[in-house]
């Protein structure tokens, strides 16, 4: 079953084309990392996706296209964690991860609600913050709060940018088993964009990568996370090396190709 499919998707800005001809396919109860260098078109691929830029091409959530569906039903089945998180609002951290649920409350906000909110707090290990307030917390934990707030809307489809910016590392590893088993457990669509090619090999069933707007490759980890594909695309000479136990490609940096030194 194919819950998101993306057809000959493009989109300028200016007039500058940022992704041209991007084709994908992605099921759920799988984790989807799309990788590249620096204005690769990560971030514009999530937010055409999110209904957030409009795109040419065809965006089909399955199997109807994006344009037909309304805006208020796109909330329900997409739930997408940006880059940037404001921290200027004077709002506790259960009310941030409330306005999260805003496709299902009313004006009276019911049981469920608040049990879910409670829910994934604890999940996340992150309940003992509930009445702090969000611009006082640390980068990190504004993250975490930022990401359970994504969580909390109970989405068809997960788009997360950078999901593990300002963590550290075992806030980073407990966050992408948390994210995978929610993918599986909840037959969720999780499509996430990172830098870190060696934690996107560990966390992801399949890779997309972008390359000046393009699809260079695409597949399991193990198929496109080559010495070949990071010199093409990040400009660096690198060995592959593939575990023995879990099969898991590690990147080792060795140099920039434009390194005078050798090899």
């Amino acid at each position: 079953m194919v819950r998101l499919e993306i057809k000959n998707l493009k989109f300028s800005y200016n007039s500058k084309p940022v992704l041209k001809n991007i084709n994908i396919k992605v099921s759920p109860g799988k984790i989807t990392a799309v990788i590249g260098p620096n204005a690769a078109g990560k971030s514009t691929l999530l937010k055409c996706i999110a209904g957030i830029i409009r795109p040419e091409g065809n965006i089909l959530i399955e199997g109807k296209e994006i344009n037909t569906i309304k805006k208020d039903n796109i909330t329900k089945l997409v739930s997408y964690l940006t880059q940037e998180s404001s921290a200027r609002a004077v709002l506790s951290v259960f009310e941030v991860v409330l306005l999260g649920r805003l496709h299902s409350l009313s004006w009276k906000v019911d049981d469920d609600d608040l049990e879910v909110v409670w829910g994934i707090l604890k999940e996340l290990g992150i309940h003992k913050l509930a009445s702090r307030h969000f611009n006082e917390l640390s980068g990190g934990q504004r993250q975490m709060v930022s990401i359970a707030q994504a969580l909390v809307r109970e989405p068809k489809i997960l788009l997360l940018d950078e999901p593990t910016n300002n963590l550290d590392l075992q806030h980073q590893l407990e966050i992408f088993d948390l994210i995978r088993e929610l993918s599986v457990e909840r037959n969720i669509t999780t499509i996430i964009t990172l830098h870190q090619l060696n934690m996107a090999a560990r966390c992801a069933d399949e890779l997309v990568i972008l390359n000046n707007g393009e699809v260079y490759a695409a597949g399991k980890p193990e198929s496109v996370l080559t010495s070949e594909m990071v010199r093409s695309v990040y400009g660096v000479n690198a060995r592959v090396n593939i575990g023995e136990d879990d099969g898991i490609p590690q990147i080792i940096p060795i140099n920039s190709v434009r390194s005078k030194r050798l090899a």
